[in-house]
């Protein structure tokens, strides 16, 4: 007895020393701050999508994305972690069974009656305190899952807001075509009373009205845009949308820009870096389990039983019983799955790298790509507004006869390209913000 006592203790004291620490991060080297950054913290205007989009209806379509079908799914994972969590929790406490038996016999002679109930209590651990680490292991899956979970919330969102995007930007596009069209058929209308007239010649109301045509063809392919960003968000968000759901009466009237803080907050803050730590976590804890296999396990049973029959001994018994087994031969299994869990672990350690280098690229390009789609869009306003000052002086020449009509058809073709890229360039604006919202990791966790 006093030789198992010792033997408990000394499982318990060995899996306690054996007990996972919290894991640390590869060292990586991140910049001291961000080439472009805000006076605000980014944390303070989230969610980010109430930021992008100064209609509250298209950022409650991208806050309702954050409950997609996807995200459903990987909340259910996460419970599934969980509860994985609590059966490795259960295994670092003794098992406790209960045992009823009855028999009877009978012969010519005799007829016999017994019945037995019995009470078994049982412990197990590794002297390495290979269950502490294996429930350390599931601790970190549950952080996984977490992250899986916030990383399918931002993805769903970030489409979403891209899809409205797609159909804003098609929207100005064909307000922009439809104002192209009209400039067009007042020319037409234009060139052709002059040609009754015998202020012009056929040859006017021909490149009339080919402008008028080349405008009218743009119209198509822009609502087949907008139709098609509908479908794919009402595919994304499972139920359908009115058709003037994706309309806005400014496509891209921004509420406050986003701002970014410091590395260290916002990497910490990306999902898939703080999956890529859990995974880590996981196979270090894991390889640590693998490697603890090796040492011997300690096993200690106790049963408690009372025994009734027609014939004595009746009454009470106790067995209490220990073991200690150490493998001597298993053909290097044991060896093999502590070789193959340290490898994995550093794998993951690779990934975690891999994970943070692109975490520093993804926040660096959006910034600059922002920067850069906010000069563009400034200096296309202003092109803009020089094809328009060029469309008005040749209407005006040409109506007092002092052009031939090719001036105003180069004018407003000039005009209605400008208009067209500066709506792309609108809605180029709004996906940088985006892009930024999600390089930033904003809006994961709610």
């Amino acid at each position: 007895m006093r030789r198992l006592s010792l033997l408990g203790v000394a499982a318990v004291t060995l899996a306690a020393c054996a007990t996972p620490s919290a894991t640390t991060a590869p060292s990586v080297n991140a910049p001291e701050a961000w080439t472009f950054a805000g006076p605000q913290s980014a944390a303070a205007q989230s969610p980010w999508w109430r930021q992008v989009f100064a209609d509250p209806n298209l950022a409650a379509l991208v806050e309702e994305a954050g409950a997609v079908p996807s995200v459903e799914a990987a909340a259910a994972r996460r419970e599934a972690a969980e509860a994985r969590l609590r059966a490795a929790s259960s295994a670092l406490f003794p098992s406790v069974g209960l045992g009823l038996e009855v028999s009877g016999r009978a012969d010519e002679d005799t007829e016999t009656d017994s019945a037995s109930a019995n009470a078994t209590v049982g412990y197990t651990r590794n002297l390495a305190g290979a269950e502490r680490l294996r429930e350390g292991a599931a601790a970190a899956r549950l952080e996984a899952a977490d992250a899986a979970l916030a990383a399918a919330r931002l993805d769903a969102r970030v489409t979403a807001a891209r899809l409205i995007t797609t159909a804003l930007a098609a929207e100005a596009q064909e307000a922009a075509a439809r104002r192209s069209l009209a400039a067009a058929q007042e020319s037409l209308n234009i060139a052709e009373t002059r040609t009754r007239a015998g202020l012009d010649n056929a040859l006017a109301v021909a490149q009339a009205r080919t402008a008028r045509d080349r405008a009218a063809a743009l119209l198509p392919p822009l609502a087949q845009a907008r139709l098609q960003a509908r479908l794919g968000l009402e595919a994304l968000l499972a139920r359908p949308l009115g058709a003037q759901t994706l309309s806005a009466a400014e496509p891209f009237a921004l509420n406050q820009p986003l701002f970014v803080e410091a590395p260290a907050t916002v990497l910490a803050r990306r999902p898939d870096l703080r999956l890529a730590l859990a995974n880590l976590a996981v196979a270090d804890r894991e390889a640590a389990a693998a490697q603890a296999d090796r040492w011997p396990t300690l096993s200690i049973a106790a049963v408690f039983g009372v025994t009734a029959a027609d014939i004595p001994p009746d009454g009470a018994a106790a067995t209490l019983t220990g073991s200690l087994l150490q493998p001597i031969f298993d053909a290097n299994r044991r060896e093999a799955l502590s070789a193959a869990a340290a490898a994995e672990a550093e794998a993951a350690a690779a990934d975690y790298r891999r994970a943070f280098a692109g975490a520093i690229g993804d926040v660096e390009t959006s910034l600059v790509r922002l920067r850069e789609t906010r000069a563009a869009r400034e200096a296309q306003a202003a092109v803009v507004a020089s094809a328009q000052e060029q469309s008005n002086l040749a209407r005006s020449r040409y109506t007092s006869g002092l052009t031939s009509f090719l001036d105003v058809t180069i004018a407003d073709a000039a005009l209605a390209e400008a208009e067209l890229t500066l709506a792309q360039t609108d809605g180029a604006l709004l996906e940088a913000q985006i892009l930024v919202a999600n390089a930033l990791g904003l809006g994961a966790d709610f």
